[in-house]
């Protein structure tokens, strides 16, 4: 079976990820360990709008009190008509013993700037957006909404909408 460059890149990320966690030392299970300062890694796939098919990468410098993690975070999400960037403050709960286990649940509060490219849909191609945005995750399923404004200084009808999107998240 013949596998495309894009799933062999996909598949030599997922291996590093889980190289690099398993050689952090995780939690053990039962144990309250106060942490702070260590990286949380995480990604996705989903349905986003307007980026319409976006993979999702995620890095969070965490602190724990052992029930779960809380942070700042970076995120990418390049997508088929649109790429993300954000910066945010979340929480996950519960962390299980390595930093790389998915999440039972989290949320996150998000600034996002956004570019469109291609056919976007419910945007116009080729400009930047900004705004605020929420993710909610429950059981690996992330559900986001929010509302961008078109940040061109030039544009005379300020295009703004509403954004939603939902994902498969690890």
């Amino acid at each position: 079976m013949a596998f495309s460059a894009l799933s062999r890149a996909a598949i030599a990320l997922v291996l590093c990820v889980r190289t690099a966690s398993a050689a952090t030392p995780g939690k053990p299970y039962g144990e309250d360990l106060v942490r702070t300062g260590f990286p949380l890694f995480t990604y996705g796939v989903g349905y986003t709008v307007p980026q319409k098919v976006a993979a999702s990468f995620t890095v969070m410098r965490a602190s724990t009190d052992g029930a779960g993690a809380h942070g700042w975070f970076i995120q990418l999400q390049p997508g088929l008509a649109a790429g993300e960037f954000s910066v945010a403050y979340g929480g996950i709960y519960p962390t299980y013993e390595t930093e790389y286990t998915p999440p039972f649940m989290a949320i996150a509060l998000k600034a996002s700037v956004v570019h469109t490219w291609g056919s976007p849909q419910g945007f116009t191609a080729d400009r930047t957006f900004i705004g605020p945005r929420i993710d909610l995750m429950f059981l690996y399923l992330k559900y986001t909404a929010g509302w961008l404004w078109e940040s061109d200084a030039y544009s005379s009808r300020g295009k703004n909408a509403f954004t939603w999107g939902l994902a498969v998240g690890f």
